[in-house]
This record gives structure tokens, C-alpha cells and sequence, in this order.
């Protein structure tokens, strides 16, 4: 996939940035380690290389040198390892998602963030990855992660978010299914619009959510309703890669069906 200017812009300022945070001397505070981590991880996800995520988790990773119990640093350092796994196949993002487990549950430790619930949730259902065996050993945590996530903040739209991209993907024997994700998607949505977290929080996720969303739409068929999620998405980050290499092939198969 070809990177727009504007994207290979928001790529590398906050790598650069990384690099001047290396530079200064230890006096810089965990906060901003965090902040320079988050929006790095987040321009390398949305340019779909593995690679560039994996480097900016050296972010948080040198932050971690300095403040080595900072609860939010070790989050995104496994959120990194999260997003690297879903942009990974085979041994390589099993690794990634064993590192990411790892990680969480040190951030839970020290900071339990909702969002550090739900990714963990996340990253249990993607360790399944079709086996049984896997299942009776993941499926129950990742169900009491995502609970988890839910009571600590019924108004957070990522824990949602990650509510419905995990329903999409879950049997509806196990409470999944495409409606139940929908459901989540569509509340998800509907919490971005008074989302206003504080620096350096989490902050990602609109954008995903409508192009799961469009996703889930897809599957039950309804054509037009997935291309107006998507075009909602594309809106909002027009150079995404999960929202062109992921959702829009299957949002144009649905439609040649419909």
C-alpha cells in the first residue's frame, strides 16, 4: 500500500520526536515518555507495517528504563506488542500477543486502565486463533477481561469497541455474533462523540469502530449500511490501512452479493 504525504508525516514526526526524548537528559517526566509512545503507536498501526509499530514500542520501552513501574508505560508497551501482533501472522504474532499478554498484566498491576482490560481481553481471543485447547484456556479470561473493562467504565468507548470487534469474531454460542457486535459497535460510536480523555490516555479507536463496524454490517449482509460506515471511517483517517486493506475488500464483496 502506498503511503500518502500526510500519512508518512504523521509516521515519523513522533518517532523523530522519540529520538529527541532519547537526547534530553533523564529529567523527563513518565508523562510525556507515554504521550510520545501513544501517538506513535497509533500512526504506525494506521500505516499497516508491523515494523514501524514495533519501533515505536522502543518508546515506551526507554521510558520504561527510566521509570520502570510506570502502570500507563507498560501499558502501551503491550499495546504496541498488541497492535504489532495484528499486523503479524503465524509464529511471529503469537509472539507478538505473548508479549503483549505479558506486558498487560504488569500494567494491571501497577495502573489498571479500562483499556488495558479490553485490550488484554483482545489479546486473549486473538491467542485462540481456532483451537479448542487454546479456547478452554483463553476463553474464560478474555470473557472476564472484557467484563472487567465494562464495570470499571460502562461509558468508555474503546472498552466497546473492543466489545464488538471481539463479538464479530465469537461464536454466538459464546454470546458473538454479528448482531451482538453491531450492538457494541453502534454504542461504541455513540460514546466517541463526548470522549475527551485526559493526556496522556488512550485516545484511539473512532475510526476502527466504524470500520468494524462496516464489518459487521457486511456480514449480516447489509451492503449499503457497511459502505456508509466505512466512507464514515475513511472520513476520519482516509489513509488507514485496516479500513483499506481490511474492511473495504469485504464492504465491496458485499456489495457485488447484495
Amino acid at each position: 500500500m502506498t503511503l500518502s504525504a500526510l500519512a508518512i508525516t504523521k509516521l515519523l514526526f513522533p518517532l523523530l520526536a522519540s529520538h529527541a526524548l532519547r537526547a534530553e537528559p533523564d529529567t523527563i517526566p513518565a508523562e510525556r515518555w507515554a504521550d510520545s509512545a501513544r501517538v506513535a503507536i497509533e500512526a504506525s498501526y494506521a500505516s499497516g507495517r508491523a515494523e514501524a509499530v514495533a519501533e515505536a514500542r522502543t518508546i515506551a520501552e526507554h521510558g520504561l528504563e527510566r521509570f520502570p513501574r510506570d502502570g500507563l508505560l507498560r501499558h502501551y508497551q503491550g499495546y504496541a506488542f498488541f497492535r504489532e501482533g495484528l499486523l503479524r501472522t503465524g509464529d511471529s504474532a503469537r509472539t507478538a500477543f505473548e508479549h503483549a499478554r505479558d506486558a498487560l498484566l504488569q500494567a494491571l498491576a501497577t495502573r489498571a486502565l479500562p483499556e488495558t482490560h479490553a485490550v488484554l481481553a483482545s489479546v486473549y481471543g486473538n491467542l485462540i486463533d481456532g483451537s479448542l485447547f487454546r479456547a478452554v484456556r483463553y476463553g474464560r479470561a478474555s470473557s472476564t477481561e472484557i467484563d472487567a473493562a465494562i464495570a470499571a467504565a460502562p461509558g468508555n468507548p474503546r472498552v466497546w469497541m473492543l466489545r464488538g470487534a471481539g463479538a464479530l469474531y465469537q461464536p454466538a454460542i459464546f454470546g458473538g455474533g454479528a448482531e451482538k457486535a453491531e450492538s457494541a459497535l453502534r454504542k461504541a460510536i455513540a460514546l466517541f462523540a463526548s470522549d475527551r480523555p485526559a493526556t496522556p490516555l488512550p485516545a484511539w479507536g473512532l475510526a476502527e469502530a466504524h470500520g468494524f463496524l462496516a464489518l459487521a454490517l457486511a456480514k449480516q449482509g447489509k451492503a449499503a449500511e457497511a459502505r456508509t460506515a466505512l466512507a464514515q471511517g475513511l472520513a476520519l483517517d482516509g489513509s488507514h490501512a485496516f479500513l483499506l486493506v481490511r474492511v473495504k475488500p469485504v464492504v465491496q464483496k458485499a456489495g457485488e452479493r447484495g
